[in-house]
């Protein structure tokens, strides 16, 4: 099992190092959905690999959920959100699974300072 870090900063409208843009942040009470890298146009913000024995349902869960935008991941090929209840098809050993986030700022209060949000992605064992 292997514990990388990916980590994802949404500009907002105090941060002025993005040159030629005017960043104004994420929106109130609205969703966004996050499913292509720019950088190099392939399908999926990011993959998750099973690397494993045997094959496993993805999910994610949020630690802080008060206060906070909602954060979720999904499959981009299905656009099905990746929760503890609505886990990932099964991944067979060897595969990857292309994700992206979805972002939920419905009552979510408006601050100056970032909002702090901390995923885990979980894998468990497919039940036969």
């Amino acid at each position: 099992m292997k514990n990388d870090k990916l980590a994802f900063n949404l500009p907002g409208s105090s941060e002025n190092e993005y040159s030629h843009t005017d960043p104004e942040g994420l929106g109130t009470d609205s969703v966004y959905r996050f499913g292509k890298d720019a950088r190099n146009g392939t399908s999926g913000l990011f993959s998750v690999e099973n690397r494993g024995t045997q094959p496993v349902q993805i999910y994610n869960t949020q630690t802080e959920t008060s206060g906070v935008p909602d954060v979720t991941m999904y499959d981009v090929e299905t656009g099905s959100t990746l929760t503890e209840d609505s886990p990932s098809l099964p991944l067979s050993t060897g595969n990857q699974l292309p994700c992206g986030l979805e972002i939920d700022t419905h009552g979510v209060p408006v601050q100056e300072i970032e909002y702090d949000v901390t995923l885990t992605i979980n894998a468990v064992a497919a039940s036969d």
